[in-house]
């Protein structure tokens, strides 16, 4: 038996799971369970010197693009400072 496709499916802004981790409010356009574990895509908010703090991920990977204002990320040990629009 062939496994079904996901559907397509368009959240629109202002829709998303949403909730407030730690200041920064976290907006989940598509979650591991919308995607079969493929991935997870959110808006995350942070006020200024503000974010999460440091933590691990195991079995996940993780990216970032920067909309707007700056963002320092340490990883692999060392502090990086991304620019509007810049990815990691």
């Amino acid at each position: 038996m062939e496994a079904e496709s996901p559907k397509a499916r368009v959240v629109q802004p202002g829709e998303g799971l949403q909730y407030n981790v730690m200041g920064a409010m976290m907006t989940y356009k598509a979650t591991a369970q919308d995607t079969r574990g493929a991935y997870s895509l959110a808006i995350e908010v942070t006020p200024p010197h503000g974010g999460l703090p440091l933590h691990v991920h195991h079995q996940e990977d993780e990216a970032m693009y920067v909309l707007e204002g700056e963002y320092e990320i340490s990883g692999n040990r060392r502090d990086i400072c991304f620019p509007s629009q810049g990815y990691r």
